[in-house]
């Protein structure tokens, strides 16, 4: 499998089966996802494994968008593992996740990204950054005042601005949604349609 048939996969999938398929051709191209499968988060803000829930974020992707998003999607998570520890309440048997994306994004940048640079020459320098900035910020929280949102979204464009909303969005959609997520959800939407 090519970087580019992962992406037309991944771009085309509806159900997180169609992808789930390609399992074994997947790794083969991006070993490291293989430490997603079957990983449970033991979080009370997910009801599926680490691999079920990247897999329901990718589907939840309009399939219109621009490639990056989708690799970034496929690969937000995959620093959790890693990132993995316990709360800081006495009683807290949750595990929790912090700073999962500034390691998925080292991750991709420092081991993912080189490998597929060597195999492939798809991959310009827009999509290099954009690969990395959007694994890297895909849980950030929003402000909520208009002029912050509006000072970020012309500081890295409105194409990458929009991949983000998108990424924020579906991968809210792959969690439990508690009025948390569904805060997160409703800021991305309006965000997303805002035009000025």
């Amino acid at each position: 499998m090519t970087l580019q048939q992962l992406i037309q996969l991944l771009k085309q999938a509806e159900r997180p089966e169609q992808i789930e398929t390609y399992r074994t051709q997947i790794t083969q191209l991006i070993p490291e996802v293989s430490i997603m499968f079957e990983y449970d988060q033991n979080n009370r803000y997910h009801q599926y494994d680490l691999w079920t829930h990247t897999l329901m974020t990718v589907c939840d992707l309009p399939n219109d968008l621009d490639d990056v998003v989708y690799l970034a999607a496929l690969l937000h998570d995959i620093g959790k593992v890693e990132s993995r520890c316990r709360g800081n309440r006495e009683n807290d048997r949750q595990s929790h996740y912090y700073g999962h994306p500034q390691v998925s994004a080292r991750i991709v940048k420092q081991q993912i990204i080189p490998r597929l640079l060597q195999s492939d020459s798809t991959m310009d320098d827009q999509m290099v950054h954009d690969l990395v900035w959007l694994v890297e910020h895909h849980d950030d929280a929003l402000p909520s005042e208009c002029s912050r949102v509006k000072r970020i979204r012309e500081k890295i464009g409105g194409r990458l601005f929009q991949m983000w909303m998108e990424l924020q969005i579906a991968d809210a959609r792959a969690h439990v949604i508690l009025p948390k997520v569904l805060n997160r959800i409703v800021i991305c939407e309006k965000w997303l349609a805002y035009t000025d």
